[in-house]
This record gives structure tokens, sequence and C-alpha cells, in this order.
């Protein structure tokens, strides 16, 4: 059960993180633009 806890909890901060960093550089190029 932990472990299972973890394991989504990290899986959940890296999608959240990607998106972050998606979002981010999709405005600077709006920006840039």
């Amino acid at each position: 059960m932990i472990w299972t806890r973890l394991f989504w909890n990290l899986l959940m901060m890296g999608i959240v993180s990607i998106t972050l960093l998606n979002g981010g550089k999709t405005k600077q190029e709006k920006i840039e633009d």
C-alpha cells in the first residue's frame, strides 16, 4: 500500500511538472512572437 502510494505520488508529480514545463514553453513562445 505504501509503495503504491509513493509510486502514484511520484507519477502525478512528474506529470504535473511536465505539463508546467510545456505550458511555460508555450507561454514563452507566445511572448516571443
